[in-house]
């Protein structure tokens, strides 16, 4: 499920608790070998860009999060 309010954008995963854990330690991995700080929560990938982003920034988030899912 992927949402926005405002500035702040959610992609929720789905949940499985027997996996859960180890496939958000996974996504944490997948992000930091991108160089881009992204911190799963729970089953959430929460993206919180300030006003001034540029969009090639931007477009850095958010194909993190395409290409580690």
């Amino acid at each position: 499920d992927v949402r926005a309010i405002g500035a702040i954008g959610v992609v929720e995963l789905e949940n499985n608790s027997e996996t859960g854990w180890k496939k958000m330690m996974e996504l944490r991995q997948k992000f930091v070998e991108q160089d881009v700080f992204l911190r799963p929560f729970a089953n959430c990938i929460y993206l919180m860009p300030s006003f001034n982003i540029k969009k090639s920034e931007l477009l850095k988030l958010t194909d993190a999060i395409s290409i580690s899912l």
